[in-house]
């Protein structure tokens, strides 16, 4: 068996998209669901090759690390938050169940997005251990209520004793919110 290719991220490996290049063979997938003990990172440019494959099908993904983002190891996703609306809007539309770690330290509420394409099926974005600070709460909150109108439920995880950010950004929009443990 092969090992994962990763390239060393610190204390951490990370997963490059190589790694997740096999999916590609499959045309029929319905729900991808996975919690991986690695940084993951995913290029827009993979989503769009993983939805040219599944893109009819797919109606679950969800790939996240099981590490909890609050110890500091200085890694950053390579996706921000600025490509979710490409992400489920234009790239992936008839998704209901998305995440993917990506950063919020800068959002945008003017992020890029083809008006010509039909509304984002997205009920459920599971947004993993992704820290935010006070500050970022309620811009992250209407961020999502901008891009993302159909949301109904954020479910999160976080690890150790630190309170999570998210109950606060669902409180917020009137989302429903669900704690869960990676597999």
């Amino acid at each position: 068996m092969a090992m994962p290719k990763y390239v060393d991220a610190g204390i951490d490996a990370a997963l490059k998209v190589d790694a997740f290049r096999p999916l590609l063979r499959y045309t029929q997938m319905v729900k991808l669901h996975l919690g991986l003990p690695f940084h993951i990172l995913l290029d827009i440019d993979f989503l769009r090759a993983l939805a040219a494959v599944m893109g009819e099908t797919l109606r679950h993904l969800v790939i996240l690390r099981r590490l909890n983002q609050r110890i500091e190891d200085d890694f950053k996703p390579v996706l921000t938050a600025d490509y979710l609306p490409t992400i489920v809007g234009d790239i992936m539309p008839r998704l209901e169940a998305f995440g993917l770690d990506v950063s919020y330290d800068e959002v945008s509420l003017s992020a890029k997005r083809d008006a010509s394409v039909s509304p984002s099926s997205l009920q459920t974005l599971y947004v993993g251990a992704i820290s935010l600070s006070d500050v970022q709460i309620p811009q992250v909150a209407r961020f999502l209520q901008v891009h993302l109108p159909d949301l109904q439920s954020l479910c999160y995880h976080c690890g150790g004793s630190v309170e999570s950010p998210w109950p606060y950004v669902a409180d917020i929009n009137g989302y429903s919110t669900r704690f869960y443990e990676l597999p």
